[in-house]
C-alpha cells in the first residue's frame, strides 16, 4: 500500500522506544557517547543503507532516552515539606465545585506547574486565567490513583505538572506577579486563553442551557469543564466521546472556511501562512490538547508540502507528526490522548481503503448520498478498530452502538462548528446572529436527544472489561494480521477482475 511509504517511521519508534524505557535510567552518560559513536557510524556507512538506517535509529533510540530522562527530571521534584512562598501565575481556567476551585499555576521562574486547590468563597471567585497568586502552603508530590490501568500520576507529569497543593483562606492571597520568568509559549497560552474566557463568556449570553452550553464550549474551544460527568459517560456510552476532544475533523471546519477567505492564487504562500496563523492561533485557544496539536503540526506540513506542490503520503505524514512532537515534548509518549490520536488516524489511513472495498463501487458512485454514509461508516469503523485495545486497556469498556453514534453525531458536529463560528462572525448584527444562535440550538438539542437515546440502547456499552499490556499488544497483532490478509485479498480480487 502506498500509504506505507514512511521513511521516518523506524525513526520514530526508535525515538519512542528510547523513551519509554528512559525512566530506568539516572546517568545518560552512556547513552550520550551510544549516540555518539552512531553518528560517526551513520556518517561512514553512507552508502550501505541497511546499516546506515540501523546507525541512524540507534541514535534515534539514544536521543529517546537522553531527552526522556531529561522530561522525567523536570516533574520528578522533591519538594520540602515546610511551608513556602510561591508567586505563580493562573494558567487554566478555574474549576468550582460547590466547597473547592481548582486551577493550574506556573511558577513565577517558569521552572514549575502546580496544581492547586482553594477554598470556593468570594475572594477566590475573582480568580481567572492570567491572574497573580501568592502562596504559603507546602507542596506536594502528585498523589497517585488509579482507575484500571489508567495512571493518574503518570498522566499529571505527562501534562508537564510537579506537584499539587492546598492553600486555605489564609494561605493565599492575590498578587501582582511579573510575567518575565515565562517562556514565550506560556505567556502565548495564556493570552490565548483569555481569548478562549471571552468567547465562553460570549456564549453564556446566548439561550442556550447547561447541556448544550458544555457541549457547545467542548466542541468548538476545547473547554470540558462545564461538562456534566452524566454528558460525560453518554458521550462514551454512544461511542463519540472523540467529537468532544478537538482533533483534526474539527480543525478542517476551521481550516476549509478561513482558506475560502483567505486563500488567494496569486498570493498562494503569504495566504497559506495567514491560514496557519489561524490554525495555531485556534490550537492555543484550545488548550494544545494532544489530538489538537497533532492534527495542527499534520495540516502545517500539508500546508508547506502543498505550497511546494509536493507529494504528500499520509503515514509519512504523520510519522513527521509524532517525530516533532516526541522531541518538543517526550512525555507525550505516555499521555492517552496522544496515543490515541495517532493510533486512530493509522486506523483511518490503513483501514479505510479496506473497508470501502466491502462497498459495490457502482452503487455508489450512482447515489452519492450512500456514498457519503458508506464513507462515514468506514472511517468510524476504521478508527473504532484502531483504538478499541487502548480504549478497553485504559478505561475498561466497549460501546456497541458507536456506528450508529458517529452517522448521527458526525454531521451534526460539522452543522454545530459551521453554525458557531457564523454566529461569532455576526455579532455585530443582532438579528442575524440570532439566526444562527437559534440553528445551534436546535442541533444541539437533538444531538443530546439522539444519543441520550443511543446511550440508553440495549447493551449500549459493555463496562469493566480488564486486559493488560499484553493482551492489548496481542490484540494489535490480531488487527494488523488481520488488516494484512484482508489487503492481500483485495489486491488479489482486484487482479483478477482486471
Amino acid at each position: 500500500m502506498h500509504q506505507l511509504k514512511a521513511p521516518l517511521l523506524p525513526v520514530v519508534i526508535a525515538l519512542a522506544g528510547g523513551i519509554a524505557v528512559s525512566r530506568g535510567f539516572t546517568d545518560v552518560t552512556p547513552w550520550l557517547l551510544v549516540l555518539a559513536a552512531a553518528v560517526a557510524a551513520a556518517m561512514l556507512l553512507v552508502r550501505r543503507p541497511l546499516l546506515l538506517w540501523t546507525a541512524v535509529c540507534t541514535a534515534s533510540a539514544a536521543v529517546g532516552v537522553i531527552i526522556g530522562q531529561k522530561a522525567w527530571q523536570s516533574v520528578s521534584v522533591q519538594w520540602p515539606q515546610e511551608e513556602q512562598d510561591i508567586k505563580a501565575v493562573v494558567a487554566s481556567t478555574p474549576k468550582r465545585s460547590d466547597k473547592w476551585i481548582t486551577a493550574d499555576v506556573l511558577t513565577a521562574d517558569g521552572h514549575h506547574k502546580l496544581r492547586i486547590t482553594v477554598p470556593r468563597n468570594l475572594r477566590s471567585e475573582s480568580l481567572s486565567v492570567g491572574s497573580g497568586i501568592l502562596l504559603h502552603t507546602a507542596v506536594d508530590s502528585i498523589r497517585q490513583w488509579r482507575n484500571g490501568n489508567f495512571d493518574y500520576r503518570r498522566y499529571m507529569q505527562t501534562q508537564g505538572f510537579s506537584g499539587q497543593a492546598f492553600a486555605g483562606d489564609r494561605q493565599w492571597q492575590p498578587a501582582r506577579v511579573s510575567a518575565d520568568g515565562l517562556s514565550a509559549v506560556a505567556i502565548a497560552g495564556i493570552r490565548a486563553l483569555q481569548l478562549r474566557e471571552t468567547l465562553l463568556e460570549e456564549y453564556r449570553q446566548w439561550p442556550l442551557d447547561s447541556a448544550e452550553l458544555g457541549i457547545l464550549s467542548a466542541m468548538t474551544l476545547g473547554d470540558r469543564s462545564l461538562l456534566s460527568r452524566q454528558q460525560r459517560d453518554m458521550f462514551a456510552s454512544a461511542g463519540v466521546s472523540h467529537l468532544l476532544a478537538l482533533s483534526g475533523m474539527h480543525l478542517s471546519v476551521i481550516y476549509g472556511v478561513v482558506a475560502l477567505f483567505l486563500c488567494w492564487g496569486r498570493w498562494r504562500m503569504l495566504s497559506q501562512a495567514l491560514v496557519l496563523l489561524v490554525v495555531w492561533t485556534f490550537a492555543l485557544v484550545s488548550g494544545l490538547s494532544a489530538s489538537i496539536v497533532r492534527a495542527t503540526v499534520m495540516l502545517t506540513i500539508y500546508s508547506v508540502l502543498s505550497v511546494g506542490r509536493r507529494e504528500h503520503m499520509p503515514i509519512a505524514v504523520l510519522s513527521l507528526a509524532a517525530l516533532a512532537m516526541l522531541l518538543v515534548s517526550p512525555l507525550s509518549l505516555f499521555d492517552v490522548g496522544f496515543q490515541l490520536s495517532f493510533v486512530s488516524i493509522a486506523g483511518i489511513v490503513l483501514l479505510t481503503p479496506l473497508l470501502q472495498a466491502f462497498f459495490p463501487p457502482g452503487f455508489l458512485q450512482r447515489h452519492r448520498l450512500a456514498g457519503t454514509l458508506c464513507g462515514v461508516v468506514a472511517v468510524s469503523l476504521a478508527a473504532q478498530i484502531a483504538t478499541t485495545p487502548l480504549t478497553v486497556f485504559y478505561f475498561g469498556r466497549l460501546p456497541v452502538w458507536f456506528l450508529l453514534g458517529n452517522v448521527i453525531a458526525i454531521p451534526m458536529t460539522y452543522a454545530v462548528l459551521l453554525m458557531a463560528m457564523a454566529a461569532l462572525a455576526t455579532s455585530w448584527m443582532p438579528t442575524v446572529q440570532m439566526v444562527f444562535v437559534k440553528a445551534t440550538e436546535t442541533v444541539l438539542t437533538a444531538m443530546n436527544a439522539s444519543l441520550s437515546w443511543i446511550s440508553r440502547l440495549p447493551m449500549a456499552c459493555v463496562t469493566d472489561i480488564s486486559i493488560n499490556a499484553v493482551q492489548a499488544a496481542l490484540l494489535y497483532i490480531i488487527i494488523i494480521c488481520g488488516a494484512t490478509i484482508l489487503h492481500v485479498a483485495t489486491k488479489k480480487h482486484s487482479a483478477e477482475a482486471l
